[in-house]
């Protein structure tokens, strides 16, 4: 049997196998072409590197910049520490007031605990006569109480810019007095006391504070 001119003896399989023909190899150039171009267009070029970062030029006296802020931190650490913990160590056993101070604060004492509010501030002689009213909230009448007065600047805060310099000025500026004085503490009663700090001026009171003794109870007898 013969086979049909020009027909694989696989058939059709065999003509997979077969290689293009020139003219096949001419009609394929423009399709591989073509494919190259639009690989290429899709491909994104590698974008330049960035200039390279700056060096920091950190010298001598950048150092001993930071070292004196560092410094100066800690200094104000110090201060604020201490001041916290003036704070604790005299809880509610003195009453701080300022000039324009409101109300009343709890002072207490080995025998109980007193109502203390600043009334007034007056100008007398070369001072300030500072009147406390003292509440006794005991059962029993008090004698001659011993008061001890500080007095001194504005005391400045925390959250001031300038805490760090102003503190040491404003401590140094306190100055303390004791004072005995003969007046009755009724029970259930605010009394009225008057004690004169001097020399100083309305300023040098910006910061007052006030603590008490009192040693003589007086109670009826049968």
């Amino acid at each position: 049997m013969r086979r049909q001119k020009g027909r694989h003896p696989l058939g059709d399989l065999g003509n997979l196998t077969r290689s293009p023909t020139v003219r096949e190899r001419l009609r394929m150039r423009p399709t591989l072409a073509m494919t190259a171009f639009l690989l290429s267009a899709c491909t994104p070029e590698n974008p330049a590197p960035p200039p390279p970062l700056p060096k920091p030029e950190v010298t001598l006296a950048d150092l001993k910049a930071l070292e004196s802020k560092a410094d100066a931190l800690s200094a104000r650490l110090n201060l604020v520490q201490k001041d916290v913990n003036g704070l604790v160590l005299t809880h509610f056993d003195d009453a701080t007031f300022n000039p324009s101070s409101k109300g009343y604060s709890p002072v207490v004492t080995p025998v109980g605990t007193f109502f203390i509010e600043l009334e007034k501030i007056t100008p007398y002689a070369d001072g300030q006569r500072l009147t406390f009213k003292v509440g006794n909230i005991q059962s029993i009448d008090y004698r001659d109480p011993t008061f001890t007065v500080s007095w001194g600047t504005r005391r400045p805060d925390i959250s001031d810019a300038d805490y760090q310099t102003a503190w040491p000025a404003w401590y140094g500026s306190v100055r303390t007095k004791e004072e005995k004085t003969f007046v009755r503490l009724r029970a259930g009663h605010w009394s009225r006391v008057n004690i004169v700090v001097s020399p100083a001026t309305s300023e040098q009171v910006g910061y007052i504070s006030l603590r008490m003794g009192v040693e003589t109870v007086s109670m009826p007898t049968q």
